[in-house]
């Protein structure tokens, strides 16, 4: 995998937590197509960019959690990025779009879950190192192959990222309707 894509991962530090500042992203807050940092704790500007020299995220990156739930896949679709990541694996398919929903679709197939599987280390939270990220084996198809995958799967992905944030923003709405009533 590292031959074909920057494989990195967020700061193993604990900043600390402040009251209004840059959310710090971990497994948790990872879905599919997005983020919900609605419980993430903010952290200082100084902490934010020195988080960021090492492993900042750009649209199109893919987070993956490596510690606690591991192999939660999230491919970041927003444009400004205002988060700073804590031990989540980042792909930097930013760098390499057209072979992005490429990348997505392996880390989510059987054969990296399986592979996943075999590294897993911990005995009381279970976790994956950045090497087995590093090293997980990718063969890329012929240049053609890729470019007709990513034409033909290209428009599926939207479709998927767009049902997310509708659906986000349903649940937000029944939050607030649940909300107003419970208030009566």
């Amino acid at each position: 995998m590292d031959k074909i894509v920057d494989v990195r991962d967020g700061t193993h530090d604990s900043p600390v937590q402040t009251a209004v500042g840059h959310p710090l992203i971990t497994s948790k807050h990872l879905l599919p197509y997005s983020l919900n940092k609605d419980d993430a704790y903010f952290i200082s500007e100084a902490d934010f960019k020195k988080t960021n020299e090492r492993s900042k995220v750009e649209c199109g990156d893919i987070l993956f959690s490596m510690i606690g739930t591991i192999g939660q896949i999230s491919l970041i679709t927003e444009k400004d990025i205002d988060f700073a990541i804590k031990n989540v694996g980042l792909f930097r398919t930013s760098q390499n779009p057209e072979i992005r929903y490429y990348i997505l679709s392996y880390l989510k197939s059987s054969i990296v879950n399986n592979y996943i599987a075999s590294f897993m280390l911990g005995s009381t939270q279970s976790y994956v190192s950045l090497n087995a990220l590093r090293s997980i084996p990718l063969i890329l198809p012929d240049k053609n192959v890729l470019l007709d995958f990513e034409s033909k799967i290209s428009p599926l992905y939207k479709r998927l990222i767009e049902n997310e944030a509708e659906c986000n923003k349903l649940s937000n709405l029944l939050s607030l309707v649940t909300a107003s009533i419970s208030s009566r």
